[in-house]
């Protein structure tokens, strides 16, 4: 059961986590890859059981505690990895402000990014702007 949850919830997170083993990677999709990934955590970190019976089709013999058990151990998981996710977005990583502004230099993002300049000084000389 354990084994066809973690089968059927790992393509997602396997195939953002691939996105970051190219050998050139790019930085302007680099942090939009994170908020994805982080979002992808935090939606999993609050799973009704419904969305989860799927799992437990093939245990007829596991009680509800036990499910319950199974569900919270997922639930706590995703939990802790969406707060590491969150807390390396938020400043975790020197070069992150760099990257996140860097996001104005692709032009179909500017619709959603601030129109503040000074969110963008990370990037050196954006000020002579």
């Amino acid at each position: 059961m354990k084994l066809a949850f973690l089968t059927n919830k790992s393509v997602p997170f396997t195939d953002l986590l691939a996105s970051f083993e190219s050998p050139a990677p790019g930085v302007l999709d680099a942090y939009d890859k994170l908020q994805d990934f982080s979002i992808l955590l935090e939606t999993n970190c609050h799973l009704p059981d419904e969305a989860c019976a799927q799992f437990f089709v093939s245990a007829t013999d596991m009680d509800t505690v036990t499910k319950t058990v199974i569900m919270q151990e997922f639930q706590e998981a995703f939990r802790l990895s969406a707060e590491k996710v969150q807390k390396y977005l938020d400043d975790g990583q020197r070069g992150i402000k760099f990257v996140k502004a860097c996001r104005i230099l692709k032009p179909h993002n500017t619709i959603l990014l601030s129109r503040n300049k000074e969110d963008y000084h990370a990037i050196p000389a954006m000020s002579n702007i």
